[in-house]
């Protein structure tokens, strides 16, 4: 049985030394991609230490288009940065955090998206292309994504073996391979992207047209929060979690919406730190400011953000 593992070893370390400089440049290349969802540059920020913020926020997707760092820069005389991943809950949120600290100094204050979706896991790995040029030989992505339906065992060890059969990943490298990084306009600013005005792009669909839906709170999820919470309060980082607005009408179709709030309500309790709730403010009452039901548009995303860093200095 050793002599047949030695041999597989023996086999495989001259494939992985020959495909590693092909690993190499397309992620490089992979990592400059500024196409929808502009993953890459957070991630680049991350890994290469200019990421570092004063005040970061994290959440879903909703947190990613609902709060605009530069106007809570501007307000707080902070450096803020944006790290919301799109599709997905705290588990991964809180990833992004742990590269974060490898590379960036420790923030003064961090904000949570709490709402309802951040405390789901989802059994897929949504947009896993984002981890693609980081994860060779990296643990912490490998501990936190294994547990998702996506990528195998092998594509954390073996150079190149996860781009195979990735047609996205070869025509962005294709694209970027040569491209100079430093002239490519980001999509994201400092993780923030603004959402379309639906009505200026001539959409007048229902927005509050769905089935009932009952949220699947993950309870390792709710344990990993709990976790990084303690963390900070022993650190001496403030956290502030924030319901972010949510169109009123779609609310009616979360069946267990209270479960949720009353875990962050909790939280807030017992950790003694704000929960900031605007699902039932002025905003989410006003259709005009949505680009869909969970999402704000760059106006109300606006709105949003000013009234945000109101609070937060109200509650400093």
């Amino acid at each position: 049985m050793k002599k047949f593992l030695l041999n597989i070893i023996l086999f495989i370390i001259p494939i992985a030394i020959t495909l590693y400089p092909f690993d190499v440049f397309i992620s490089k290349s992979l990592a400059k991609s500024n196409k929808y969802p502009g993953n890459y540059t957070a991630w680049n920020d991350i890994y290469n230490g200019k990421a570092s913020s004063d005040v970061l926020i994290f959440g879903s997707s909703r947190a990613t288009h609902h709060i605009d760092p530069d106007i809570l820069k501007d307000s707080l005389n902070l450096k803020v940065y944006n790290f919301g991943v799109n599709g997905h809950g705290f588990w991964l949120q809180y990833l992004k955090y742990i590269e974060y600290l490898k590379h960036n100094k420790p923030p003064q204050h961090i904000i949570i998206g709490a709402d309802w979706f951040s405390l789901e896991k989802r059994p897929d790995l949504y947009q896993y292309n984002q981890f693609l040029p980081y994860m060779l030989w990296n643990r912490t992505i490998k501990d936190y994504t294994n547990s998702y339906i996506g990528f195998r065992y092998l594509d954390y060890y073996v150079p190149a073996l996860r781009y195979f059969g990735n047609s996205t990943a070869k025509e962005r490298t294709i694209t970027y391979a040569f491209k100079d990084a430093k002239k490519i306009k980001p999509y994201k600013t400092r993780g923030y992207r603004a959402l379309y005005d639906r009505k200026k792009q001539g959409n007048t669909e229902n927005l509050s047209i769905r089935e009932n839906y009952n949220v699947k709170i993950d309870g390792e999820t709710v344990d990993l929060l709990n976790s990084f919470l303690t963390d900070c309060k022993e650190e001496g980082i403030q956290v502030s979690l924030v319901y972010t607005p949510e169109y009123f009408d779609e609310q009616r179709f979360i069946i267990n919406r209270k479960d949720a709030i009353k875990i962050y309500t909790d939280l807030s309790i017992k950790y003694n730190i704000p929960f900031l709730d605007y699902s039932s403010g002025e905003i989410s009452r006003d259709i005009n400011y949505f680009n869909s039901t969970m999402h704000l548009n760059s106006s109300g995303a606006e709105l949003f953000s000013m009234k945000l860093v109101h609070d937060l200095l109200q509650n400093k």
